[in-house]
């Protein structure tokens, strides 16, 4: 297994405390981050660096994140990288039309702390 800090994660966060929170919490954890502020700059960035694994917010500027992991899915390498919601949106149709979409997990901002998503993404990496 390889360790953390050979894992790059991409952060598609528009919430400027947010994104500086868990970009913190990822570097603490030994993972390399990349950040986009909103889904055209993150499907941009993910489709020319190749991270191992996406955390994405739905509600972004330019492009929101079901149509980034709509796009992602389309391109060969985007197929199959590991992609965790991150969003304050709790509606169970949006939820399902995520997962859907081949998200591998779904959390709400407002009710997940930062360690859990930090431990989802070992669990996801460690299974690749």
């Amino acid at each position: 297994m390889q360790s953390n800090n050979s894992y790059t994660i991409l952060i598609v966060e528009d919430d400027t405390d947010m994104g500086y929170a868990l970009i913190q919490m990822l570097h603490a954890a030994d993972f390399k981050t990349l950040a986009a502020a909103d889904g055209e700059e993150g499907l941009s960035l993910a489709l020319a660096n190749h991270p191992n694994a996406i955390l994405l917010d739905l509600k972004l500027p330019k492009m929101n994140g079901k149509t980034v992991l709509s796009k992602l899915r389309e391109d060969e390498w985007g197929k199959h990288v590991p992609v965790i919601v991150l969003t304050n949106e709790d509606d169970t149709k949006t939820i399902a039309e995520t997962l859907k979409h081949s998200a591998q997990e779904y959390f709400i901002k407002a009710d997940t702390d930062l360690s859990t998503i930090v431990d989802s993404l070992r669990d996801l990496l460690a299974k690749q």
